[in-house]
């Protein structure tokens, strides 16, 4: 289907799902994530660590208001990685 390795890897239910929410939004945290995908929390954080360790989004970990908050963007290489995924899957469905 693919001959692209990183679109093998974003075509991941898990990613793929992460990766359109975040290209939805400016920033997202991880409870806004947890709800909008319903993915279990282990999943949600093994999957935006591997989709961080491919450059498509950036984790940034802070205090606020003493509790901790992770809060996640999609970077420009995720948004052109999405991009071509979308084109390819409608190339494959036409």
């Amino acid at each position: 289907m693919f001959d692209d390795e990183l679109l093998l890897f974003i075509h991941e239910p898990a990613r793929l799902v992460l990766l359109t929410n975040l290209a939805a939004v400016t920033k997202a945290d991880f409870v806004f994530l947890l709800n909008s995908t319903e993915l279990s929390r282990g999943n949600l954080s093994v999957q935006m660590k591997r989709l961080q360790e491919k450059g498509l989004v950036e984790i940034e970990k802070m205090i606020d208001n003493n509790r901790p908050r992770t809060v996640y963007q999609i970077t420009r290489a995720g948004r052109k990685a999405l991009k071509k995924y979308k084109k390819e899957m409608l190339d494959l469905l036409q």
